[in-house]
Formats: structure tokens, C-alpha cells, sequence
């Protein structure tokens, strides 16, 4: 039975309004956590150290691994229309596209959903923005285009993965929720992409060049000096000569 406040000592009384204080302190902390919308950057930090990101990339390898088993080949590879020819090659978004389905669609089912600011929206498993099914509309040809629904295992999540998000924003009537309407409703059609032929590259034409001989220009060109007795200058240079050897 509780006690009135007037039969409590003042210790009892103290420590009463202690704990008031403490439990009021408290309230506030968790509307202001309420209150907050953390940064996409911040709540994809906090996520990465928590149990559910581990179980996460868990369950992506095993999805992986059933999805490539049922196929009989690696995930990524495409075949594409050049022109007239086709070639295959690898494309990593396959196994992105299955990280994306398989991460999504269980962070979903377990409610690992926060909204976020900057940029702003809701981001499941700390990794992927999903609102207004554009993250489903661009997946979706994706799925298509390395025939991902060629596997039991990953057809029936993907598509539960687009009830879910069909579900989640049935109030909105734009293009992306359309294209996933029209994918549950097995009306979208795919068109694969089609690339120009390569350009051909022109052939270079070797050229026979006549070699010329380059004009041979002499060291040194002597000018001639007009109007000079070069005799008479020899016989004056010789005699200031003897006379500069004899001292005189």
C-alpha cells in the first residue's frame, strides 16, 4: 500500500522527487529520439554494426548461391543485340540486382525501415532508398535482363518483394508504381537494349615518300671586302712585323 506524501519522511520525499525527475528526464530523451530524423549516412553507419546487418549479408550469400544453382551459371550474364549479331558478356548488376531483392525484401518483412533526411525517404537495411516504388521500377528490368525469374527461388521473392511494396504505397499513381503494377499484373514488357554497330575504324594508307638531298652549307662564307690592295696590305703588314722583331 502506498504511502501519502504526508507520511513519508523528508529522505522518502526526497527520493521520490528523485525519481520523478529521472523518469521525466527520460520521457524527453525518447520523444527527442522520437523526434529525430537521422541522415541517411548516419542511420547506414549505425545499421552496419548491428546484429541484423550480419544475418543480412548471411542470407544475401545463401540467396545468391540457390539463385545461381537453379540458373546453372554465375548471375551477370548477358546477351546483347549489336546490329545484327549478338554476343554475351558479364554484367555485375545481376549480382547486384539479387542483393537488392533479397536485402530489401527481408529488411522489409522484419521492419528495418527508418526515415531519413539527406536525402530524404525511407532506406531499408541501412542500404537501399524504396520510395514510391522507383527502387522496384528500376530493378525490375534488371530482373529481365540477366532472366533472373528463371530461378523458382528468386520469382516468388520478387515478387512478394513487389506485393509488399505495391501494398506500401498504394496511395501514390506515378510512373514507377504503374511499371510494378503492370509487372504483378503480367502485363510489363521488356525490351532489351539494342546498340549501335561499332563504327569501323578507317585504314591507313602507307605513303611513299621521295627523299631529297639536303643543300650543303659551308662553315664559313667569306665575304668579299671591295677596293683593297691586298698586296700593298701584305707588304705594310710585313714591315711593321720586321720592325716590331728587330725593337725598332
Amino acid at each position: 500500500m502506498k504511502k501519502r506524501i504526508a507520511d513519508l519522511t523528508p529522505e522518502e520525499q526526497q527520493a521520490q522527487r528523485d525519481r520523478w525527475r529521472e523518469d521525466q528526464a527520460q520521457r524527453r530523451e525518447q520523444k527527442r529520439k522520437a523526434a529525430y530524423i537521422p541522415t541517411a549516412e548516419e542511420w547506414s553507419d549505425e545499421f552496419a554494426v548491428t546484429e541484423h546487418d550480419k544475418t543480412l549479408n548471411v542470407h544475401v550469400k545463401q540467396f545468391l548461391g540457390k539463385v545461381e544453382e537453379e540458373l546453372g551459371h554465375r548471375v551477370g550474364s548477358v546477351r546483347v543485340i549489336t546490329g545484327s549479331r549478338e554476343y554475351d558478356y558479364f554484367d555485375d548488376d545481376g549480382e547486384y540486382t539479387v542483393d537488392r531483392v533479397a536485402r530489401t525484401l527481408l529488411g522489409l518483412k522484419k521492419n528495418w525501415v527508418q526515415e531519413v533526411r539527406d536525402p530524404n525517404g525511407e532506406q531499408v537495411s541501412g542500404a537501399y532508398f524504396i520510395d514510391g516504388c522507383s527502387f522496384a521500377s528500376d530493378v525490375i528490368a534488371s530482373v529481365y535482363r540477366h532472366g533472373l525469374k528463371q530461378s523458382p527461388m528468386f520469382a516468388a521473392s520478387f515478387r512478394e518483394l513487389l506485393e509488399l511494396l505495391s501494398k506500401r504505397y498504394s496511395r501514390l499513381r506515378d510512373q514507377q508504381t504503374a511499371v510494378v503494377r503492370a509487372e504483378l499484373a503480367g502485363n510489363y514488357v521488356y525490351e532489351p537494349p539494342v546498340l549501335p554497330p561499332p563504327k569501323r575504324e578507317p585504314k591507313l594508307v602507307s605513303k611513299t615518300v621521295e627523299a631529297k638531298p639536303e643543300p650543303v652549307i659551308p662553315d664559313v662564307v667569306r665575304l668579299p671586302i671591295p677596293n683593297v690592295d691586298w698586296s700593298q696590305l701584305n707588304r705594310d703588314l710585313d714591315e711593321k712585323a720586321r720592325r716590331y722583331l728587330d725593337g725598332t
